[in-house]
């Protein structure tokens, strides 16, 4: 909610992730914002979150539908670069008050607090644009041992559960889904009446 405003959303945040903030400032991690990016820089977070995709089995975003996105005022590209020129990125799709975080990937692959602080940066930027919520995406696990729940939960917001009526479960779980329903349906159909 960030209608909390700075003060508070910080003072929820883990200490750990307020000590990282603090870190991430004083080494120089500079945080640009990007309304509508340059076909190169589009193309360098793309690239930089297509070789995650690679490793993760995930949907790489589209170019083309990232610049309409941009172009049509619905999304911002936060960049933070360190001194050693290594980058982490977070597309940001926005509607009304709401933001929604919906790509992030992080070139240096290290834990030195440029992740939570590109977040921090992005939200107090959203705060100054009038923006009322930040969803930072879900969770497949709420189990503090996943790396995905454990960087969210630290930021200090609400949980909201939204149920289980949608999952992305992937071509081989597809696949025998339908096997299963095929066959369910081949064996109601062999019932007497």
């Amino acid at each position: 909610d960030l209608r909390l405003g700075e003060e508070m959303i910080l003072a929820a945040m883990h200490p750990d992730y307020r000590r990282k903030l603090r870190k991430a400032g004083r080494t120089g991690v500079e945080v640009l914002v990007h309304e509508c990016p340059d076909e190169r820089t589009t193309h360098e977070f793309v690239s930089a979150y297509g070789a995650l995709a690679a490793q993760r089995s995930l949907v790489c975003p589209d170019p083309a539908v990232l610049a309409r996105m941009y172009a049509s005022g619905d999304a911002l590209l936060f960049i933070a670069r360190r001194p050693q020129g290594d980058k982490s990125y977070l597309h940001i799709y926005t509607s009304g008050e709401t933001a929604l975080f919906m790509y992030g990937v992080n070139e240096a692959r290290e834990n030195d607090g440029a992740g939570q602080y590109l977040q921090w940066q992005a939200m107090r930027t959203l705060i100054g644009r009038g923006f009322s919520w930040y969803d930072l995406g879900g969770v497949a696990h709420v189990d503090p041992s996943d790396g995905i729940y454990n960087f969210k939960e630290k930021f200090g917001g609400a949980l909201v559960g939204l149920g289980t009526d949608w999952r992305y479960a992937g071509k081989s779980a597809n696949l025998a889904l339908d096997l299963y329903h095929s066959l369910r349906s081949v064996r109601q159909s062999l019932r007497p009446l």
